[in-house]
């Protein structure tokens, strides 16, 4: 795009607008099929397990490639590297009518709202569980486990370890979930760099004896602890909310089911 300007770059571009969004997409795939719904992700998964699919997308590309190079090369190197790459995932692909097709149809089978009925329950049944840990460590920060150090002064060096061994904990706790963590991670970087930025206004609140760098990391620890129990609230009451919504959704579906709407 840089060197080969004009028709080069806005080729380029192009690429980027289509490639990035779908490359996020699998990135953050388990986050997005949470707010789609179950029926929705079942026919994504579908479309890109479909080997018809992937021959439309091999054939399209095809098409396309002459366009970005005159090269004959690239255009025998891509047919290539895409015929290689279609052979080598060909046992991911599922048969078009096979028994462990994940599509709905029109009509929709028993067999099918039946494996979107227990998604929806495994769902509700993983943010209830998530639900409980989070609820486990918010009432850490004020067990005895974690106040009794406490007893000694807020500013004490007891309180500082009680307050990092909690901030460790809790991102040792939430670390299976890899968005939670990163957005924990954030929380508590952010909180060092509002501490440093108001550093200067706060250095009249030392102890007696006590450095620059020691005050330092007490602020940052205590701010800290504070954002992080701030965040543990914050990430349930989201999980409270979206189970509110499964609960409705699954209450409708057995509704349905009990009229003979869904399946058998």
């Amino acid at each position: 795009m840089i060197e080969k300007p004009a028709d080069r770059f806005w080729w380029g571009m192009g690429l980027a607008c289509a490639g990035i969004p779908i490359f996020f997409g699998g990135v953050f795939w388990k986050w997005i099929r949470l707010r789609i719904g179950a029926a929705i992700a079942a026919r994504v998964d579908y479309f890109t397990t479909d080997p018809r699919e992937a021959a439309i997308f091999f054939i399209v590309v095809l098409i396309i490639l002459p366009f970005v190079s005159k090269s004959i090369g690239t255009w025998v190197g891509g047919a290539v590297a895409g015929l290689l790459i279609f052979l080598l995932n060909w046992r991911y692909y599922k048969r078009p009518g096979s028994s462990n097709s994940a599509t709905v149809t029109a009509k929709g089978s028993s067999d099918d709202q039946t494996h979107i009925d227990l998604i929806h329950l495994l769902n509700c049944a993983l943010n209830q569980s998530t639900l409980v840990r989070l609820g486990r460590l918010i009432e850490l920060a004020c067990s005895p486990q974690v106040t009794d150090a406490f007893k000694n002064g807020e500013n004490s060096i007891e309180a500082q370890q009680s307050r990092q061994f909690y901030i460790d904990y809790v991102g040792r706790e939430i670390a299976g979930n890899f968005d939670r963590r990163q957005r924990y991670l954030g929380i508590l970087a952010n909180a060092e760099t509002e501490v440093d930025r108001r550093l200067d206004d706060t250095e009249d609140q030392r102890s007696a004896g006590e450095t620059l760098a020691a005050f330092r990391r007490r602020q940052i620890l205590e701010l800290q602890f504070t954002r992080a129990i701030q965040f543990l609230q914050h990430e349930r009451r989201e999980i409270e909310e979206m189970m509110s919504g499964q609960v409705s959704r699954l209450a409708e579906r057995l509704h349905r089911r009990q009229e003979g709407s869904i399946g058998g």
